[in-house]
């Protein structure tokens, strides 16, 4: 009851899309009247959603009417409930640990830790185990101080993000386990088990991500099926059963002409503004590229991160920056969305004007295209034309660009710039806006010894000012912004 109604509150109190402004006034005919409300401000067990005027269904519900129980949920009573309910605050639990479970989105704002199973599987033959095991260790530990909310401010505040091994990192190298040693002269460092494609097969990607999803790989995971003495759980199956929550290869790109793969792709459902499920297919494109037209989809969400062997922490934790990034404008989550856009500097071309929705997509004849004037202007110069902006915001800034960045991984420059990052939500400002700070190189650099390449010093400092569990960060309207974590695992 709670969460419907915090979310009643949120739909009825937005009036438009991100981004636009207040209705226009006319001189003659006075200010625009605001659109009606949804019929009936939506009964039953419906919410208004103040951008489209429509009424959708409250979390558990879907139908015409919204009588019917949505996928994930049971009637009860005239209710559509949590099949098997748990008081716990934390995730995965002894009632929910598949992604996307009924239980983690009905849960979503009430859970203060996540702790979800990681597979990782090392291809690199020159690699040593221990070094690859002590880096992903490092990941994990980077990741949980990432998800300390403005740990600086706040000392107090705990991990919400711990990941878990679930099993010790697998080691699929040529010559170990029993395996033959890689053929002579074998041109490349990932062993023979890295799944490759043919240069000419039609593809994204010339790493074979569906091989991962095949009976034939299954037995390198080593997960027996107890059902069928023999053989062994696929990764569809793994991560249907909730065994595993994500996967993580580790690879080789230092030799010229190996089979490239993405930073991190994932395939997931796409969901309401309530957190229902919608009908049809995943989106394979919510990661930073798309998943071939061959790889299975899954029930549950799947995210396959790469990590170079020969790269630092920041590069994998910059990666999955990436992934946020896509998944959080993809369409797929619009309730991560009503947030993550203003934060992360999307929505340019609607909030200030500019010629692009981000500076990801600036480009002009003699860099840098992006310039600060003063500490709250910025002049952007796109394709021959230049557009100056004060007082402009960057807030958090995107992965590639900070709040101050003039180009991209400008992660170390000493411009100072106005910011409204680390009070994003606070609402500590002047007649409730956002205080804005002088934010540079300095504000993140003690983040140095955390991650050190990628940029992933800034990257620790980003994901902390994102909205946590009880960060106290809300829209204008009061509303509490929900936590970016649980969205993760949806």
């Amino acid at each position: 009851m709670r969460l419907a109604a915090l979310l009643l509150l949120f739909l009825v109190a937005c009036k438009a899309p991100l981004g636009a402004t207040d209705a226009s006034t006319d001189s003659d005919s006075g200010p625009t009247p605001p659109p009606p409300l949804c019929p009936d401000l939506c009964t039953g067990h419906a919410v208004c959603d103040g951008i489209s005027l429509k009424c959708v269904c409250a979390l558990g519900y879907q139908g015409d009417s919204c009588a019917e129980c949505s996928p994930g949920f049971d009637p009860d009573g005239g209710a559509c409930v949590v099949p098997v309910d748990l008081d716990t605050t934390s995730w995965p639990n002894a009632a929910s640990r598949a992604n996307g479970d009924a239980w983690l989105r009905a849960h979503h704002d009430q859970v203060t830790l996540l702790e979800p199973k990681v597979l990782v599987v090392n291809f690199v033959n020159p690699s040593d185990p221990a070094a690859m095991a002590t880096k992903t260790n490092q990941i994990i530990a980077a990741l949980a101080e990432a998800s300390r909310s403005q740990p600086l401010m706040h000392p107090e505040a705990k991990v919400q993000l711990q990941y878990a091994l679930a099993k010790p990192v697998i080691d699929l190298r040529d010559g170990v386990n029993g395996r033959p040693a890689a053929p002579a002269g074998w041109p490349w460092d990932n062993s023979t088990l890295y799944p490759r494609r043919a240069a000419g097969t039609p593809g994204y990607w010339r790493f074979d991500y569906a091989a991962l999803f095949t009976p034939d790989f299954a037995p390198n995971y080593g997960y027996p099926d107890a059902d069928h003495p023999g053989q062994f759980l696929d990764l569809c199956t793994l991560v249907e059963r909730g065994e595993v929550n994500e996967v993580w290869f580790i690879g080789s790109g230092d030799v010229p002409g190996e089979a490239g793969a993405a930073e991190v792709l994932l395939s997931m459902p796409n969901y309401t503004v309530t957190g229902n499920l919608l009908p049809g297919d995943p989106n394979r494109c919510a990661g930073n590229g798309c998943l071939d037209p061959d790889v299975p989809s899954c029930k549950r969400s799947v995210r396959l991160g790469f990590i170079n062997y020969n790269r630092g922490v920041g590069c994998f934790i910059h990666s999955e920056g990436h992934f946020l990034e896509r998944f959080a404008t993809s369409g797929g989550a619009p309730a991560l969305a009503a947030w993550f856009q203003d934060y992360a500097g999307f929505g340019l071309d609607h909030r200030y004007g500019l010629p692009t929705d981000s500076f990801y997509g600036v480009s002009c004849a003699t860099p840098p295209c992006i310039s600060y004037p003063n500490e709250t202007t910025v002049q952007v110069t796109h394709q021959g034309a230049t557009k100056t902006v004060s007082p402009y915001d960057g807030v958090c800034g995107n992965v590639h660009f900070p709040p101050n960045g003039a180009k991209h991984y400008d992660y170390d420059s000493q411009v100072r710039v106005m910011s409204s990052c680390e009070d994003y939500g606070r609402h500590h400002g002047e007649a409730g806006a956002d205080a804005r700070w002088l934010v540079n190189t300095s504000t993140w650099a003690m983040y140095g010894t955390v991650a050190t390449d990628c940029g992933g010093e800034f990257l620790v400092w980003w994901y902390q000012n994102m909205p946590g569990f009880q960060s106290a960060q809300t829209y204008a309207n009061g509303t509490p912004m929900r936590s970016v974590w649980p969205f993760w695992f949806y």
